[in-house]
């Protein structure tokens, strides 16, 4: 963000939300950078920016609770570009979304003063259309078109007929007697009905008219928009089309987390203060294995660079029903040794490289922590060799990205030095 200790900046957002306003917040660079956010109680948004955690695409997120921002999603798993996450939230907060990889929030809301802050890790606002899907776009669509005047909104099925009242403005000194009302799809991008209908508005006057419609059974999903234009008697227009807060309805099929059930294991690795790291120093970063499983489960971790040799890290174990943290710092960063590097998930199967930062053999120049990688396995199996049939892009069954028994599944991390060798046993935190 840039202005994240800017107590100008910070102080304009506070006062714009206790005065009404509503904050859409996207994925900012870093955990760090949420807290010029106001929140009620003083209480800081802790989480993860896009330098610091694995993005994911497809099937990233999943709904938590319905809202009518997420009308346009027809099932519980979100495609949308998502970096980041948020481990600390204020308690008055309502969770929309939670990531796929790790049940952590990916998109939350709360009230301050009259307004609403809306804070997500995606940064769909920023792809534009070379880098977000449909789906995403939609959400931010509507969750626009809801943060106008944040309310709660009718939830009206497909196939439903909604009805509304519609309130009038006329803002000409010329009084009107017809209306042209005139509905719009979610994106405004096609006419649904149009219908004109008399209706007296004396001039600068306002008035309320009855708005229903029938949906069809295979309507889009979203946001619909009522606009209206003011006429006189010989049908000339005396106001152009304008639009009512009032004119919003929601078709939808809402869902809730209990559309999704996660993983038995989730993990995340994350590389707080970014990924950027100079050779020849430490790099810290953080990880976090969930066990939703009902019995408990013991994991061991690796690390390797530019796909060399796995080195074991550790032991831990993690009860039933708990989480495991910890932060940790690697050895001396090596030399690089090739201009390129790359990092893939590992899974039984085949490996999908990514493309990672560069430098020059010699040149003390950043290594991106993509070259290098860690993994955690629930299984004997060490990790395979790079180029091996036995690395792959983490599967995706019915109910998501998961790690099952006896398989491997990693994620990307710090380079640990070989000085920094295997150890017995991992101490971390619950969390």
């Amino acid at each position: 963000m840039g202005l994240g200790q800017n107590m100008q900046f910070k102080a304009g957002l506070e006062s714009y939300v206790r005065a009404g306003g509503t904050l859409l917040v996207f994925s900012q660079q870093h955990g760090s950078d949420f807290e010029v956010l106001p929140t009620p109680n003083g209480q800081q948004i802790g989480g993860y920016g896009w330098l610091e955690d694995n993005s994911c695409f497809t099937n990233a997120a999943y709904v938590e609770k319905f809202h009518a921002a997420l009308a346009s999603q027809a099932s519980a798993l979100v495609t949308s570009n998502i970096d980041g996450y948020f481990d600390s939230i204020p308690s008055e907060s309502t969770v929309l979304l939670r990531r796929v990889k790790n049940g952590l929030p990916a998109m939350f809301l709360y009230p301050y003063g009259q307004g609403w802050v809306v804070v997500s890790s995606s940064y769909d606002d920023w792809g534009g259309f070379n880098q977000t899907g449909p789906g995403a776009r939609a959400i931010i669509r509507d969750l626009i078109a809801w943060a106008k005047k944040p309310q709660d909104l009718p939830l009206n099925a497909p196939g439903a007929t909604a009805s509304v009242e519609l309130a009038i403005k006329n803002h000409v000194p010329l009084p009107a007697t017809q209306v042209k009302l005139t509905l719009l799809s979610p994106s405004r991008d096609r006419v649904i009905s149009e219908q004109t209908v008399p209706l007296a508005v004396e001039a600068s006057g306002t008035a309320t008219l009855p708005f229903s419609f029938t949906f069809p059974a295979t309507a889009e999903l979203g946001i619909y928009h009522v606009d209206y234009e003011l006429l006189d008697d010989a049908g000339v227009t005396i106001q152009p089309v304008a639009e009512t807060d009032s004119g919003r309805i929601v078709v939808a099929k809402p869902l809730t987390g209990s559309s999704y059930r996660p993983g038995d294991v989730l993990l995340s690795i994350v590389m707080p203060g970014g990924e950027d790291v100079f050779e020849g120093s430490q790099a810290t970063f953080r990880y976090r294995l969930a066990n939703n499983a009902s019995t408990d489960r013991r994991f061991r971790l690796y690390w390797d660079f530019f796909h060399g040799p796995a080195t074991f890290v550790g032991e831990v174990a993690v009860p039933a029903g708990t989480a495991w943290c910890r932060t940790s710092r690697s050895g001396s960063l090596p030399p690089a040794r090739v201009a390129s590097g790359c990092t893939c998930t590992r899974w039984a199967g085949r490996r999908t490289p990514r493309q990672a930062g560069f430098t020059s053999p010699g040149r003390r120049a950043p290594i991106n922590s993509r070259t290098a990688r860690a993994s955690v396995s629930t299984g004997r199996r060490r990790p395979s060799p790079a180029g091996s049939s036995r690395s792959s892009t983490c599967r995706t069954s019915r109910y998501g990205s998961q790690c099952a028994p006896s398989r491997l599944a990693s994620c990307r991390g710090a380079a640990r030095s070989a000085s920094g060798a295997a150890r017995n046993s991992w101490n971390g935190s619950s969390r």
